[in-house]
């Protein structure tokens, strides 16, 4: 045995580093792999290992990984989290292994990071100036301690030119490699190796390999990697937090160590199941059971899915700007208002004519049920009950929309919704003198089928009834109006003779006046008009 090592050490004594570690790295592949041969151990230096990740030879963004949180700034000084890391490092303290699977591809060979994706974008930003090291860096070089407190890469690269090369290139970082492994075995690996971390719920939900997990993670993105994001949740509408961290500009959904998957699952799983709790446990299960391939995540649940969330980003992006930050809604607004939508749906279409005046409307109701919940049980409006029937008020419920139990919720927004419409009555009845509730209930029989409005809008033109009038253009979303004989009269919704499209202007002026008055009121309109 010390006769084959002397041959070893005679072999690479005099070499460059980088060629005893490819020495290295080939005995271990060559005869300390597993019997099957596609799993080694190989180590790379830190700096060979920085340019690697900077010429995009690894990849981080693997489906079942951890999302990087971290917001990296040019010259900035970095998360704390990641200052320590590079602390550690620098000082000379071992780093655990990073888990590799080389994937081979028609185009080449992929490496994809199973485990230590955080690791490595840490390094690529030290690397690039985004980090600057904590106070007391200091490190033992040849005999002289060197401080290196508060400095990015380039500052120590200047001021200590021997130390930087020396330690980019001796200070080695280990990998376990596998060859060819599929998504779902790295998820397992991914899964076992972070058993004993810390991995938020959404996280570990997110490891759990499935189609569900996958159209989960693209809506949530916020690096919007296969442009599938939505707006809300894209870069140009978070801002970074004094952590390090980012957070929306128009809405309050709490940034986690998943970006926002744990929303995004939430509506996905309420539009599948209405009215229920979204417990992680729930939402654990579901996964599961999407993985195990009894599956719910259908074409048609999908679309559902999509359809509500576009209607939840829609209004998220008709907030406004200056409306302050504890006002914003939040993860737990957006479950409550896709739970009212649900029930008001039962019976109406419900249809939001301006985001902004529905967003204010719902802060009223809050407050309105907040203050009501302050009050002594008997002179309480609204009577929230648990499961215990004990009275409690608005903030439990709102608070327990993910622990309660669903006939409890079920309960809960029965009562809020009858609220809306309650409201949206009274604002109708004196539309001058009450504020804007910004959305329409619409009786589902009074609505006029979509294959009646396809053929309205080729019949007209896809342009307004009163066209002459407005000179509007029409669309599928355009109002449907009863034009012969109205729906109270016993006008069919489904017949084309009985429909005219009608942009929002003209819709809103002819109300429930039949069409041969509002016709000769537009008329004299035209007459008005043409006679200036």
């Amino acid at each position: 045995m010390n006769e084959i090592l002397k041959k070893v050490m005679k072999t690479i004594d005099g070499q460059a580093l980088d060629v005893v570690r490819d020495i290295v790295n080939k005995i271990t592949r060559l005869r300390l792999c597993d019997p099957n041969g596609n799993s080694y151990t190989e180590i790379v230096s830190i700096g060979e290992y920085a340019k690697q990740i900077a010429q995009k030879l690894y990849t981080a963004q693997v489906e079942y990984q951890r999302q990087y949180c971290f917001t990296d700034n040019k010259w900035g000084n970095g998360h704390k989290w990641q200052r320590n890391l590079m602390a550690s490092l620098i000082t000379g303290m071992s780093l655990d292994y990073i888990w590799i699977n080389v994937v081979t591809m028609k185009e080449g060979v992929e490496k994809h990071i199973i485990d230590g994706g955080q690791r490595s974008r840490t390094i690529h930003a030290f690397f690039t100036n985004c980090i600057k090291l904590p106070k007391k860096t200091l490190v033992k070089f040849r005999g002289d301690i060197l401080d290196l407190s508060g400095l990015n890469w380039s500052e120590i690269c200047q001021r200590q030119v021997e130390f930087a090369r020396h330690w980019e290139i001796t200070y080695n970082l280990e990998f376990k490699v596998f060859e060819d492994y599929t998504n779902e075995q790295c998820s397992e690996i991914f899964n076992k190796l972070n058993d004993v971390n810390s991995m938020s719920k959404p996280e570990y939900r997110n490891s759990i390999w499935s189609d569900l997990a996958t159209f989960v993670r693209d809506l949530s993105d916020y690096e919007n990697a296969n442009g599938n994001t939505l707006e809300m949740f894209t870069k140009n509408q978070l801002e970074d937090t004094t952590t390090g961290s980012m957070r929306g500009i128009l809405h309050g959904v709490k940034f986690k160590k998943r970006s926002f998957d744990d929303f995004i699952s939430k509506i996905c799983y309420l539009t599948a199941n209405p009215l229920k709790a979204t417990s992680n446990k729930v939402l654990q299960e579901w996964y599961y059971t999407e993985r195990d391939g009894k599956s719910t995540f259908t074409k048609k649940s999908k679309s559902s899915m999509k359809k509500n969330l576009k209607w939840i980003n829609t209004l998220i992006m008709s907030e406004s700007s200056s409306t302050s930050r504890k006002d914003l809604l939040s993860d737990t607004d957006l479950q409550v208002l896709l739970h009212i939508k649900s029930v008001l749906e039962n019976s109406y279409e419900l249809k939001i004519t301006n985001g902004l005046e529905f967003i204010n409307f719902w802060r009223r109701v809050k407050l309105t049920l907040s203050d009501d919940g302050k009050k002594s049980d008997n002179n309480r409006r609204f009577e929230f009950k648990d499961y215990n029937d004990q009275v409690i008020g608005w903030s439990i419920c709102f608070s327990s929309m993910s622990s309660g139990r669903d006939e409890e919720i079920k309960e809960w927004i029965g009562e809020v919704s009858d609220l809306f419409i309650g409201e949206y009555n009274i604002y109708s009845e004196d539309i001058e003198n009450n504020l804007p509730v910004g959305f329409k209930l619409l009786d589902k029989s009074r609505s006029i089928k979509k294959s009646v409005k396809e053929q309205s809008l080729v019949n007209q033109g896809f342009k307004c009834e009163y066209h002459e009038w407005c000179g509007n253009t029409v669309t599928m979303s355009s109002p449907g109006d009863h034009s012969e004989t109205s729906h109270t009269d016993g006008g069919s919704s489904s017949d084309v003779d009985n429909c005219d499209m009608t942009c929002e202007d003209c819709n809103s002026e002819k109300g429930s006046m039949e069409k041969k008055y509002f016709s000769k009121v537009i008329e004299m309109k035209i007459k008005d008009r043409d006679a200036k």
